[in-house]
């Protein structure tokens, strides 16, 4: 995460009195309440700039899974595509098969009528 030139002048003027600061602190001296303040400060500034780096490390996170899920949508639109045509060539395939079987059937309704009406006709001329 890079910091803005304001930002970046400000950590530039607060470096040396932070030094100074710590170096009262390691010899034991007192600090004053703006040494505190300034201090609190730096450890804020600091901790907002821990954030930053965690938020743009979340928003890359949520950008690959967003690129993730739409790698998946795709791939299932895909499939979804695949299975509609797989039904849709099984019921037309269904659909020949049962036009078949209904021309099969009424060929042979029509020889076993045609066979029966001759049959009788038969008998008819013979008994008549």
């Amino acid at each position: 995460m890079s910091t803005t030139n304001i930002e970046g002048s400000i950590m530039e003027m607060l470096e040396p009195k932070v030094k100074e600061i710590q170096d009262k602190f390691s010899k034991g001296e007192k600090l004053g309440l703006q040494d505190f303040n300034l201090l609190l400060l730096k450890t804020q500034y600091n901790h907002l700039n821990h954030l930053d780096h965690k938020l743009d490390e979340v928003v890359a996170d949520v950008a690959s899974l967003k690129s993730e899920f739409n790698g998946l949508k795709s791939e299932f639109i895909h499939f979804k595509n695949e299975i509609y045509l797989k039904f849709d060539n099984f019921k037309n395939e269904i659909e020949y098969k049962i036009q078949k079987a209904i021309n099969v059937n009424m060929r042979w309704s029509l020889f076993i009528i045609a066979f029966i009406v001759t049959v009788l006709k038969v008998i008819d001329m013979i008994f008549k």
